[in-house]
């Protein structure tokens, strides 16, 4: 399968990094809860903005990581302490989950869909049932364990509320030099073949994403440069296409002979998967005097596959190179 590689866009808002970081101060995660983006600084608390940078309050809080429920209702803390808790807006603890985690590790997220917690520790996921107590727990008392399922170095673990439900994470695969954003079932803790592709964005530091959960199709990170932290950001909405494979069934034909190639373009959204409906537009450039018909065709229609468009080249008459391109036009 082939995804759509994403770039990213600048939403040319500015949050000044004296007011996010402050010279000392390390991000431990950021997210948003349907209204404002909330920042959790390391032995610090927590930090909120509006999306237009405006700085709000701030409220001590020492936790390794916070996230919150999909509606923006709830949200959630593993303290530096190891206690699981749910907590209110200025960092207070209103209830304990898990008293005493005693999973051993060097890195740990929490995430939640609403129903379940979900503790990241190291490469492996628990799941817990969010209204149950625990007291002390080592793993065993998880109702499901996802085992190595996350790979070291991995960062942004958390719920996604989009087209397909699911827990996500991001990590630089130095094998393949690709960004990946990965999905893992929230049901089985066991990873689906689902992987969006994101470019250009800084490896060092690795920048904490965040879902606009007003949306769940918009990806936020924010951008360090000098005194300022830019947010950006990637549109991963499912129905807009970001990739167009194209093939010829016939690369070498002979100059004037009139022979012909079949030409399939497949579209995919961000995640692979194929698109019918969007308009494809074949056009070739070159020196042979090839040509090309239909030049447009919109995927999925008369009888094409699923995702595909197809036209027909015509070789020239002069020998050299054409290069066909399809590209794709926004028609749902």
């Amino acid at each position: 399968m082939q995804q759509g590689i994403l770039s990213p866009y600048n939403f040319n808002v500015t949050f000044y990094k004296t007011r996010l970081t402050y010279p000392t101060d390390t991000i431990l995660r950021i997210l948003h809860n349907g209204e404002q983006i909330v920042v959790l600084k390391q032995n610090l608390g927590l930090q909120y903005f509006n999306l237009d940078g405006t700085a709000m309050g701030f409220y001590p809080l020492s936790a390794k990581d916070i996230c919150c429920s999909p509606d923006g209702t709830k949200m959630y803390a593993l303290t530096n302490s190891m206690q699981l808790a749910e907590i209110d807006q200025k960092g207070n603890i209103v209830r304990s989950i898990i008293d005493n985690i005693t999973t051993s590790g060097t890195s740990y997220n929490i995430a939640t869909d609403g129903s379940y917690l979900y503790l990241r520790t190291d490469t492996d996921v628990y799941k817990y049932g969010e209204s149950l107590y625990y007291g002390t727990d080592d793993g065993t008392q998880a109702i499901t364990h996802g085992a190595s399922i996350i790979p070291t170095g991995a960062t942004s673990f958390q719920f996604f509320n989009g087209d397909i439900s699911s827990l996500i994470y991001i990590y630089h695969d130095s094998g393949s030099n690709m960004n990946l954003l990965k999905c893992i079932s929230q049901n089985s803790l066991t990873n689906l073949y689902r992987t969006a592709l994101l470019n250009t964005y800084p490896q060092s530091p690795f920048p904490n994403f965040f879902w606009n959960t007003s949306d769940w199709s918009t990806l936020y990170y924010l951008e360090t440069s000098g005194v300022d932290a830019v947010l950006k950001g990637y549109d991963l909405d499912s129905i807009l296409a970001s990739f167009c494979n194209t093939t010829s069934s016939n690369p070498m034909l002979s100059a004037g002979s009139g022979a012909t190639s079949a030409i399939q373009a497949e579209v995919m959204n961000c995640w692979g998967d194929k698109l019918d409906g969007k308009l494809v537009t074949f056009t070739v450039s070159g020196t042979s005097g090839g040509s090309v018909g239909p030049s447009q065709r919109t995927t999925g229609t008369g009888g094409q596959p699923t995702g595909t468009a197809s036209s027909v080249y015509l070789v020239g008459v002069n020998a050299g190179t054409d290069a066909i391109t399809a590209t794709v036009s926004e028609v749902v």
